[in-house]
C-alpha cells in the first residue's frame, strides 16, 4: 500500500559563499509521482550571508498532477523580498534525474538581473517530457535546484589606489557609499 503513494524526502539544502556570489543548493526525492494527488510545495526563506549586500529571498517549488493523467508540472519561484538599492543577477538551474537514466530532463535556465521586489518564475509543462520515460514517475527521481546569487560583491565600496612616493608601495583607499 505505501509503495502506491507520493512521498518526497526531506529536502536538504546547502549554501556556500563564492568570491563573486552566494550558492544555495536544493535536493530532495520524490517518490512514484504518478501518485501526487493533491499539489506540494516546498517554501523557504533565505538571507545570503553577504556583508556587502545583504539581499533576502523567498524560494518555493510546487509540483501538482493533472486529473486524469500522468503529467506532473511544476514551477520554481525565487522573489527577492529586501529593500537594498542595487541590482544582483541570478542564475537558477533545475534538474531532475534517475539513477538509470544519466541524462537529467532538461529545463530552462534562468540567467537574469533582479531588482528588489521582483520575482521570477520557471513554469514546467511536465517534469518527465518525454512520453518514453513517464514511466519513471512512478519511481524515485532525484530534484536539484541551484541558484546562484552574484553581482552582490560589485556593490563594493568604491576603491582606488595612490602610490606612497616614498616606498612605492600601493595603499588602497575606502570612499563611503
Amino acid at each position: 500500500m505505501a509503495a502506491n503513494l507520493f512521498s518526497v524526502s526531506p529536502v536538504m539544502v546547502s549554501q556556500q559563499t563564492h568570491h563573486n556570489g552566494h550558492e544555495i543548493l536544493y535536493n530532495f526525492l520524490l517518490c512514484n509521482a504518478a501518485a501526487l494527488q493533491e499539489e506540494w510545495s516546498f517554501t523557504q526563506d533565505y538571507q545570503a550571508p553577504c556583508q556587502i549586500s545583504p539581499t533576502s529571498w523567498k524560494f518555493r517549488v510546487t509540483l501538482k498532477r493533472a486529473p486524469s493523467s500522468l503529467l506532473v508540472s511544476g514551477s520554481v519561484k525565487l522573489k527577492r523580498n529586501d529593500s537594498i538599492n542595487n541590482a544582483v543577477k541570478v542564475f537558477i538551474v533545475m534538474r531532475i534525474n534517475h539513477d538509470e537514466f544519466r541524462e537529467y530532463f532538461p529545463f530552462p535556465t534562468v540567467n537574469i538581473k533582479i531588482e528588489p521586489g521582483e520575482e521570477i518564475c520557471v513554469n514546467i509543462c511536465d517534469i518527465v517530457p518525454n512520453p518514453s520515460y513517464r514511466y519513471l514517475l512512478c519511481q524515485e527521481l532525484s530534484v536539484m535546484v541551484s541558484i546562484y546569487i552574484t553581482k552582490c560583491h560589485q556593490h563594493m565600496k568604491k576603491r582606488f589606489r595612490t602610490t606612497d612616493t616614498r616606498s612605492g608601495m600601493e595603499r588602497m583607499h575606502f570612499s563611503k557609499m
